[in-house]
């Protein structure tokens, strides 16, 4: 018996599935990861394009109280037309030093009045900290406010600005993820919001798990090749195939051990951008509005007063809510709660004696059992193929020594 020869074939019949099965499953992983840290930077994209929103309404209110008549309006310009048939329009004007909000509004003597401002948003830098991403806008394709450092160059370029065009959901480029204000097909965006974080460049799966399963591969190797050595043909018929399947038992904990944590991290991240849509409502002073928290933070809300919903953008949430307590003063309180729609995700935060709100979203299920599934298929594979590998090459053994 060639010892050498002997140790390759079960290297390869028992090791080898071992190994293409661990790749594969943290490359599937590696994409669940990249999917969970996406969706939150898409989340930062959308509040920050709603904070904006809400910014420029405060905006155009203040202006139009201010407003003066405008004499000699032109009234073959599309805007005079619409505001003196009695609409306010608003618009952005984008210049080498800012970007300027101006109103055009109707005029009880039957003319239009005008007023202008530069505006300075606050909710990237808001959205940004909060988030902990990098997150700016962009109007007319150039760098109109952000964080410190913005997420991409000083101007976006067409390619990009087109693409979120067509998109309407938003589109990921090489800087990040780019979403329109109000994509029209065909038309350049006016704004723009693009948004980054560092977590997507992270590995699924660290370089010591590696290297702890090469070294119990090696560690099987060296062990079979002392039994080599020195056990009988009868001894090595028993002993070889638990020490050869080892290592594919231990990498399907492993396996099993991945799709735990991406169930548990989807559920940390969407807890965290709950929590994080929250302290960005807080700060706008939009906390006490169902209808204005669903508008910013795209998450369902539910207004909760002495144990019942008052106020709700969603009856399966506010009926989930029923079941919940009040978190304690200045915390936050999560869970998951499951309903006809699915399994929610919650946070609530107490906002007066008898008073909390609620906001939460559906858990992406669908994904987590294709993942899930996955990741079993190729465990029961791994074993199945190291099984019948170690079985063959311990009947080629010869009887006696």
């Amino acid at each position: 018996m060639s010892i050498p020869r002997t140790l390759t074939r079960l290297a390869l019949a028992s090791l080898l599935p071992v190994v293409v099965a661990v790749v594969a499953a943290s490359l599937l992983v590696e994409r669940a990861q990249q999917r969970q840290t996406r969706a939150s930077v898409e989340r930062a994209a959308r509040v920050t394009l709603a904070a904006l929103g809400h910014e420029l309404g405060a905006a155009v209110s203040s202006l139009v109280a201010d407003a003066e008549p405008l004499p000699d309006a032109d009234t073959t310009v599309a805007a005079v037309r619409a505001a003196l048939g009695g609409d306010t329009v608003r618009a952005l004007d984008p210049t080498a030093s800012g970007v300027d909000v101006m109103v055009l509004a109707p005029d009880t003597a039957g003319g239009v009045r005008f007023n202008a401002s530069r505006m300075e948003p606050g909710g990237p830098t808001l959205v940004g900290r909060i988030w902990g991403a990098s997150v700016a806008l962009y109007a007319n394709g150039r760098l109109w406010a952000g964080t410190d450092p913005p997420p991409g160059p000083a101007a976006l370029g067409e390619s990009a600005l087109r693409a979120a065009t067509r998109n309407a959901s938003g589109v990921w480029t090489e800087e990040g993820f780019v979403l329109a204000l109000d994509p029209r097909e065909g038309a350049r965006p006016a704004v723009v919001a693009l948004a980054s974080s560092p977590e997507l460049r992270t590995r699924a799966v660290s370089a010591p798990v590696y290297l702890a399963l090469a070294a119990l591969m090696a560690l099987t190797l060296v062990v079979a090749w002392l039994l080599f050595l020195r056990a009988e043909p009868a001894r090595l018929r028993r002993v070889i195939p638990p020490l050869a399947l080892l290592p594919a038992l231990v990498s399907a904990a492993l396996l099993a051990h991945f799709a735990d944590s991406i169930r548990s991290r989807e559920e940390a991240l969407l807890s965290r951008d709950l929590s994080r849509a929250l302290a960005v409502a807080e700060e706008m002073d939009l906390l006490t509005s169902t209808q204005h928290l669903h508008a910013l933070t795209g998450f369902e809300a539910v207004w909760m007063e002495r144990g019942e919903p008052v106020a709700s953008s969603d009856d399966d949430l506010a009926a989930a809510a029923r079941t919940l307590r009040a978190p304690p003063p200045n915390f936050t309180s999560s869970g998951t709660a499951r309903t006809p729609k699915g399994a929610w995700r919650w946070v609530a935060r107490r906002t007066g004696p008898g008073s909390f709100v609620v906001v939460g979203a559906t858990l992406p299920e669908r994904e987590q059992r294709r993942l899930l599934l996955s990741l079993a298929a190729l465990a029961v594979l791994m074993i199945a193929a190291s099984t019948w590998g170690t079985v063959m090459v311990v009947r080629s053994l010869p009887a006696t020594r």
